[in-house]
Parts: C-alpha cells; sequence; structure tokens
C-alpha cells in the first residue's frame, strides 16, 4: 500500500512538472502562425477571414477576433466545424474539442485554449509511457527515467507550444502500440475487448490526424505477420475484419474522408506526388532526421545509436549469444513500424517541418530510453548503467535547452514585427495582399494600429478614396510583382508622403514606414 501510494505520488510530480514547464514557455509564446490561427477559425468561424477591400478597420482585432472565435449564436455549432473540415484538408476530431472549449468562453480568444488540450494529451502521454515502460522492461526505474526524459525534453516542451493536433495524435499512436503490445504477450483475456479497443482507438486517431493511418498501416501488417506466423487464422481474419468495420466507420462518420485522401484534395495529392518524385530523397532523409535528433536528443542521436549498435555487436560478439527475449521482442515490435512511418514521411511530406514526424515521439523515445537502458544492464550492474543513463539523458536535455531545440511554436521570429507594431501603435495602416488568408498571419501585429485599410494588389485604385495620411505603416506580401514600382506609385498618390522606409520583413509581410 505504502508502495502503490509512493508511486503514485512520483507520477503526479512528474506530471505536475511537465505541465508547470509547459505553461512557463506558454508565457513566451509572442504569435501564432497561420496554422494555428486556423485551428481557431476553422473550429469557431462560420466563414474565414475575408476583409473587405477599401474598408477602414478602426479595430481590426476585434474583426479578426470574430472569425476565431464562436459568438452566443454559434458556440456548440458542430454542424458548422463539420463543414469547415470537410471543406480543409484535415479530420474533425481535435477541431471539435478546440469549438467545445472556445464555446464555453464565447467571443474570447486566447492560446490556452489550444494549450489545454495540449497539456491533457501529454498528461496521458506521460501516465501511458510509464505503463508502457514498465510492461515492456519490468523495470520501473527506466519507466520513471522515460517518463521523466519525456516530461522535461525541450522537444516536447517545444511541441505543446504547437496549437494543432500532432499531441493528441501522438497519445493515439502510442495507445495503438500499448494495445498491441499487450495482445502479443496475451494479456487480452478476452479477444472482444482487444477488437473494441483498435476499433474506438483506430478510429480516434484517423478522424484526428491523417498521417495515424501511415503508423496504423506499419503497426497492423506487422501484427498480421505475427498471427499469420503463428497459424492464428481465425484471429487474423477477425483482425483484418475489425479494421474493415473501423474504415467504414469513419468513412461513414465524416464522408470527406475519402476526398481528402483520394479524391482530388490538395494535401493527399501533394504526398502521392512527393512519393512519386525520385529525387531529393537523401536529403530530405537528412533533414528529418536532423530534426529529430536537435529537438529531442540534444543533436546527438547519431552518436547515440552508434553507441548502441557497438555495445550490442560487442556483447553478442563476446558471449556468441544471442541477445533475444521478450523485452527485445517488445521493442522490435515497435521499432520496425516506427522506422517505415520515419522512412515513407521522409519522402511523402508535403514541407520539410517538424509536425510530420511527431506523431511517433513518445514510441521513439520509449524505444531509445528502454533499449539503451537494457544494453547498459548487459555491461554494468543496476546502480551503474542508471547513473550512466540518466547522466547521458541529462546531457541531452541541457544541449536541447542551450543549444538545438529551436523553440519555433514560441514564434520568436516575429519579436521585432510585434516590437515595431507596438512602436507606431499611433498609426494608421494599409495592407496590400493577393491572398485572405495570408492576412491572418499579420493579426497581432494589426491589432497594434489606429485602424486597418485592406487593398487588393490588383485594385490599387482603392488607396485614392478618402485616404489622407501624413505617415502611415505599409504591408506587402513579398510575392507581388513590381514591389519596388508599387512603393513609389504610392509616394505619388498621396501628397503629404515624401519617402518610405523599410521597417522589417516577417511571414508573408514587407512593411514600410511612410512619412
Amino acid at each position: 500500500m505504502v508502495k502503490s501510494v509512493k508511486d503514485n505520488v512520483f507520477l503526479i510530480a512528474i506530471v505536475l512538472l511537465s505541465t508547470l514547464l509547459i505553461l512557463f514557455y506558454s508565457t513566451q509564446k509572442i504569435n501564432y502562425n497561420v496554422d494555428e490561427l486556423l485551428t481557431y477559425s476553422l473550429s469557431n468561424g462560420v466563414s474565414s477571414v475575408n476583409p473587405v477591400p477599401g474598408t477602414k478597420y478602426e479595430s481590426y482585432g476585434e474583426f479578426q477576433k470574430s472569425f476565431l472565435t464562436p459568438s452566443d449564436d454559434t458556440k456548440f455549432n458542430y454542424g458548422n466545424v463539420w463543414r469547415n473540415q470537410a471543406n480543409d484538408v484535415h479530420p474533425p476530431f481535435y477541431y471539435i474539442l478546440i469549438h467545445t472549449i472556445s464555446s464555453f468562453f464565447p467571443d474570447f480568444f486566447s492560446k490556452y485554449i489550444g494549450i489545454s488540450v495540449n497539456i491533457f494529451f501529454n498528461m496521458l502521454i506521460i501516465l501511458l509511457l510509464y505503463k508502457s515502460a514498465l510492461f515492456i522492461t519490468n523495470d520501473k526505474k527506466i519507466a520513471y527515467v522515460t517518463i521523466l526524459f519525456w516530461a522535461i525534453n525541450p522537444g516536447i516542451i517545444s511541441d505543446n507550444m504547437f496549437i494543432r493536433m500532432y499531441i493528441m495524435a501522438m497519445f493515439f499512436c502510442l495507445l495503438l502500440s500499448y494495445v498491441h503490445i499487450k495482445k502479443i504477450n496475451g494479456l487480452f483475456v478476452k479477444d472482444a475487448k482487444f477488437y473494441l479497443s483498435i476499433f474506438l482507438v483506430s478510429a480516434a486517431g484517423i478522424l484526428t490526424h491523417y498521417y495515424f493511418l501511415v503508423f496504423a498501416f506499419f503497426l497492423c501488417a506487422l501484427f498480421s505477420l505475427f498471427l499469420l506466423f503463428r497459424k492464428k487464422y481465425k484471429e487474423l481474419i477477425a483482425y483484418a475484419g475489425t479494421y474493415i468495420v473501423t474504415l467504414i466507420s469513419v468513412w461513414a462518420i465524416f464522408p470527406s474522408i475519402y476526398f481528402h485522401l483520394f479524391g482530388g484534395g490538395y494535401r493527399g495529392a501533394e504526398s502521392i506526388q512527393n512519393l512519386k518524385n525520385k529525387a531529393g530523397y537523401l536529403e530530405s532523409f537528412k533533414t528529418f532526421w536532423g530534426i529529430l535528433s536537435n529537438n529531442l536528443f540534444g543533436g546527438y542521436l547519431l552518436v547515440s545509436m552508434i553507441l548502441i549498435v557497438a555495445l550490442m555487436a560487442f556483447y553478442l560478439f563476446k558471449n556468441k549469444i544471442s541477445m533475444k527475449n521478450e523485452h527485445m521482442v517488445r521493442l522490435g515490435f515497435l521499432l520496425i513500424p516506427c522506422l517505415l512511418f520515419f522512412l515513407l514521411v521522409s519522402k511523402i511530406a508535403v514541407y520539410k517541418a517538424e509536425r510530420y514526424i511527431q506523431l511517433i515521439y513518445p514510441i521513439i523515445i520509449l524505444i531509445f530510453v528502454s533499449l539503451m537502458f537494457l544494453i547498459l544492464k548487459r555491461y554494468l550492474n543496476d546502480k551503474k548503467s542508471t547513473f550512466i543513463m540518466c547522466a547521458i539523458l541529462i546531457v541531452m536535455v541541457v544541449s536541447g535547452y542551450a543549444r538545438t531545440c529551436s523553440f519555433e511554436y514560441l514564434v520568436p521570429g516575429s519579436q521585432e514585427a510585434i516590437e515595431l507594431s507596438r512602436q507606431y501603435h499611433d498609426k494608421d495602416s494599409i495592407y496590400i495582399y493577393n491572398a485572405n488568408w495570408k492576412v491572418q498571419t499579420s493579426f497581432i501585429e494589426l491589432e497594434q494600429y489606429k485602424s486597418v485599410t485592406f487593398i487588393l494588389f490588383n485594385n490599387l485604385e482603392l488607396l485614392n478614396n478618402n485616404l489622407h495620411y501624413d505617415d502611415f505603416v505599409l504591408y506587402i506580401d513579398p510575392s507581388i510583382e513590381n514591389e519596388e514600382e508599387i512603393l513609389n506609385s504610392i509616394v505619388d498618390k498621396f501628397p503629404e508622403i515624401e519617402k518610405y522606409t523599410k521597417l522589417y520583413n516577417y511571414a508573408y509581410s514587407n512593411a514600410y514606414y511612410f512619412e
């Protein structure tokens, strides 16, 4: 009883530590990228941000927030979320959660609505990681070290700053792995419970992010081979049937899934095109490997992998025996789907961005810590192996915080843009744009100004309508051609203006001060 209470105290302490770190870093999140703002607009908006060209918005912040938050009339409007996601490229489960939380706070926009979802699923990941590590290794020290490494890992803290569905998807990937590992080891007494579990977890995962399908495919293929090898043909048929029912159910719940993946949805089409493209794969692999190493392992992943392989090879050679045991079999079952997922996603990812490999992060950390521990214990006693393993992980964590982790989701690159917009807060502004969705990325800056007037790049004549400024700040999308010519023509349109000075470039805009 005392031991059980002590274990629970340790678990709660680690969960609390991770949560406090996330909350601390969330205070340093100063801006949003366009996908994070789309999280809110797709969850809560009845339409996307659509400024009227030539209209002067004297409270732009409130204008854009009306697209990011539900009103009293649109709260708990799940049909709208369904429509938005059908017209977008992602499944709806995550957006349903964001809309539900937002609906309790109508007309209120906050980063903490999205971060709270991350915190909740991060807590679940820590608890499930503990159970997984304990089950795989049968060693509580390894289980505690695993979740502590996760809890304080700079890459994981950074990922929790990203207001998207990836922490949620990580949980479902880990949970699906855990369910299968338990089944392999005969811990599901009733088959019906196993089939119900994979149905629910898989349906939830698919409806969270489509890349869950990629991981599930490899995991399920490996499990099917396991059943085939064991000649469990009835179980294999039942297993396949469960997934057929799962896919039909998901399609029935969200029919747009077919179009998103196969019917011309642009994200699916881009991924298929990347798969067909034979060039650049090695460079893409190196990029994703570097992201993984820098964000989770302080830049030491390659060195660590070489050390693991060398220690394992030397042990096998010296002792002339196999390292095959139940621990290694379980880790191998997790490693193969992760490796195949990483190799494929490195090929098909639309952008060379961390988010596309995040789904397997909990499993990678589980494998890494468990495998390193188990190998060290072949050479050293329990106390020494624990000390060395902890030292290695501490070096990785410190290196990550001090050197390699980008913390990109804090959006530090926008610091100058925000500071300068606040410096010119008493000025009017003009925004020349060529696509509505790009405008959103300047939200934090534009809400600082006295007013914002939007002008479409192909209708500059609107600048002549009732705009009489002695000075102002102008934004222009750098993808618009003949920028310098446009800027000079603006000087000519305003008799009071003599010159312009570039303030900064950020996201989809160049900012200039006209005086």
